[in-house]
Order: structure tokens, then C-alpha cells, then sequence
């Protein structure tokens, strides 16, 4: 209101950005334009299209995550505006599912084996990305990523091979393992690198509409939303599935030092999951589908690595191969994709010089036939 000098307090209030603390969530709603510098200082109103502006959603304050989910079950063509943005949905959903998956998959399947199968999650993803045309990949680009793969496969067999205790969970494949569960946990753990591939990929397309714009929701709103859903998804069969757990306690009287522990544990768990997601969220939105998978891989590696120094393993042969190997491979996708993107820069600098050499010749011919400049097609200049 001040930025305004006290003017249109109601429609001020109504379309705050927020830029601070909790905002609004993302809703499928009507866009209107809003000049970039009022998105700068937090408030913004309905402005000329004709104006140098940006597009930004009109979310209220007062629209909850609830009620947001639950508007997708109202059928009325006025609900719409109050509906969750599907691309947030979607995003949110494979998130929780992949999450989901993965700790299924550590349930069926020993550590080592789980974390191969997981460093897979590039050719998911570029597979992705491809697929909807957001990223391509030269061959050089790809030979990379499948240098990371194989690298980090090295460092997590060697990891399962270090340890002495056959039951510390470190094995590749257990003995007691068959067939039929290494075949299921290797399905889990593909369907949850899939999740991930297509929460990267609806978290780009969401980011890609007004409803995402960062000005609009931060990276830290966003993923607050998505554990907000989550959290929604899984209560129920939560609880459900434990409804038995306070009589167990009860009758068999676990004791306190136990729970206390599971509960230190669970904050632990807790910090360090908010705090992994939400650096991924970040970097997710400022890097592309596929170098966020392959930094993914390269943490798998460094996770290695700080495991086998904190609790004492020793760092075998073929870990020092797969570590270099994953860490070459990672700084050759880089250099790769570099080289690509400033070939791609001056590609189109250089289509810019042509169009307007192309556009001084066109006005060069029709001041030299007696027509003015003015009447000159400024869309086509081949027209």
C-alpha cells in the first residue's frame, strides 16, 4: 500500500506476493499481468497487457491446502479457480510415491543392491526429458552419464564388499536372497526412479507457468507444499497400518530408553530429509532434469565415501575406481554440456546478426523502390 501511496488497498491486499514467510498455494486459476517491478517490492496489481510486465496468478491468502485438494472433487466450473495447479499435484504425488518406494525397497532388498539399482536414475530421467522435448542429448552428453552409472554401480559394490559382518545389511546380493525378491526389489526401486524422473519433470513445468513463477513461490513454499501433500497422502494408511501399534507398546512395555531413541532418531531422520529435499528442490529449479540426476549420483558416491570414514570401513579397490570413474565422467557431462550451450548461444546470436542483416537489405530494396520503412514486414524477413 505504501509503494502505492495508500490506493487500491483492497486489490493490494488481495494479490500480495508474499515474498516473505508462508505463501499462498499455487491454484489452477485465471492469470492476470502484473508489472515486474510491483512483483519486486511484494505487491501487484491487475495492469495493462500492453506494459512491460510478467505473469502472475491470483491467489488469496486465505486458500488452504485442504481445500485446495478438496476442489478437485467439485466438479462446477467455478471451482476451478480454487483448485490445487495440477503440475504442483503431480510433482507432489511422484515425490511422495518415489519416497515411498524406495524405503519398500530397502525393506525387500539389502542396501547395496537398492543403491545400484538407484544409480540408474539418469537414464530414467533423460529418458524423461527427452521424451517431452524439454532437453536433448548428444552422444558424448550421453557416454557421460552412463560413465556416472557405471562409476557409482563400482562404488557401491565395493561399499558391499567392505564390511565383515554378513548381517550388517551391506551385501549385494544376501544368501538368503531369491530370484523372485531380487526381481521384485529391482522393479521397487526402477518405479521409484521413475517417480523422481517425473517429479523432476512436473516440477520444471510447473515452474514454467505463472502459477510457479519464483516471484510468485519460493523454492522453500514449494516444497514445503509438496511434504504438505505428502503428509496428506500417507496419514491414513499410516495409521492404519499401525492402528495396532499404542496396545503393542502397551502390552509388551517397551522400554523408555528404546523409544526415546526411535524418537531421536526420527528428528534426526527428519532434519536431515527436509534439509536434502530442499536443497534438491533448489537446485532442481535452477539446473536441468538430467545434471539434477546426475548430481544425484555423484551424492550416492560422497554418501560412500563418508560412511566408509565415519564407521571405520575400508575403502577397497574397485570403490577407488568407481569413485574415479563417476567423478571423470560427472566433469566430462559438464564439460559436454557446457560446450553444447555455448554452441547453442552463438548459434542464435549469429541467427540474430543474419535476421538483421536480412532486415537491412529488405529496407535497403524498399527505400531504393520508393516505399518507406515503416510498411516493412517486421514478423518474416523473407516475407
Amino acid at each position: 500500500n505504501t509503494a502505492n501511496g495508500g490506493k487500491d488497498s483492497d486489490v493490494d491486499n488481495e494479490y500480495t506476493l508474499h515474498p516473505k514467510g508462508l505463501q499462498p498455494v499455487p491454484l489452477q486459476a485465471n492469470t492476470n499481468t502484473a508489472m515486474k517491478s510491483d512483483c519486486e517490492v511484494g505487491i501487484y496489481k491487475r495492469k495493462s497487457s500492453n506494459e512491460e510486465t510478467i505473469i502472475a496468478t491470483q491467489n488469496r491468502s486465505s486458500s488452504g491446502i485442504l481445500s485446495a485438494l478438496l476442489a478437485l472433487a467439485n466438479p462446477s466450473s467455478s471451482a476451478i479457480n480454487h483448485r490445487i495447479h495440477n503440475q504442483l499435484l503431480l510433482s507432489s504425488i511422484y515425490f511422495t510415491i518415489g519416497f515411498l518406494l524406495t524405503n519398500v525397497g530397502f525393506r525387500t532388498g539389502s542396501a547395496a543392491f537398492v543403491e545400484t539399482v538407484k544409480a540408474a536414475e539418469p537414464i530414467t530421467s533423460a529418458a524423461t526429458a527427452v521424451f517431452w522435448g524439454i532437453e536433448r542429448l548428444g552422444p558424448k552428453e550421453v557416454a557421460s552419464l552412463g560413465g556416472i552409472i557405471i562409476g557409482v554401480a563400482l562404488s557401491t559394490l565395493g561399499h558391499g564388499g567392505s564390511s565383515s559382518t554378513p548381517s550388517s545389511g551391506n551385501e549385494l546380493i544376501p544368501s538368503s536372497s531369491s530370484p523372485q525378491s531380487l526381481l521384485t526389489s529391482s522393479c521397487i526401486v526402477l518405479l521409484a526412479n521413475l517417480c523422481f524422473s517425473f517429479r523432476g519433470l512436473h516440477q520444471k513445468l510447473f515452474r514454467q507457468t505463472p502459477q510457479g513463477n519464483t516471484m510468485v513461490i519460493d523454492d522453500m513454499n514449494l516444497q514445503f507444499r509438496m511434504q504438505q501433500i505428502g503428509f496428506l497422502l500417507l496419514s491414513i494408511p499410516a495409521v492404519l497400518g499401525n492402528i495396532h501399534l499404542p496396545s503393542r507398546l502397551i502390552y509388551e512395555g517397551l522400554a523408555f530408553r528404546y523409544l526415546l531413541r526411535y524418537f531421536l532418531l526420527c528428528v534426526v531422520n527428519g532434519v536431515a530429509f527436509a534439509s536434502y529435499n530442499l536443497s534438491s528442490t533448489m537446485i532442481l529449479s535452477r539446473i536441468s532434469i538430467v545434471h539434477h540426476a546426475a548430481l544425484n549420483c555423484i551424492r550416492r558416491v560422497f554418501a560412500i565415501v563418508v560412511t566408509s570414514i565415519v564407521f571405520g570401513l575400508k575403502i577397497t579397490f574397485l570403490q577407488i575406481v568407481g569413485i574415479i570413474c563417476s567423478v571423470c565422467a560427472f566433469f566430462s557431462y559438464i564439460h559436454f554440456k557446457s560446450k553444447k550451450s555455448l554452441q547453442q548461444s552463438r548459434r542464435r546470436e549469429m541467427m540474430k546478426k543474419w535476421d538483421s542483416i536480412m532486415l537491412d537489405a529488405k529496407r535497403s530494396k524498399w527505400a531504393a523502390s520508393g516505399k518507406t520503412s515503416s510498411s516493412l514486414p517486421m514478423g518474416n524477413v523473407d516475407e
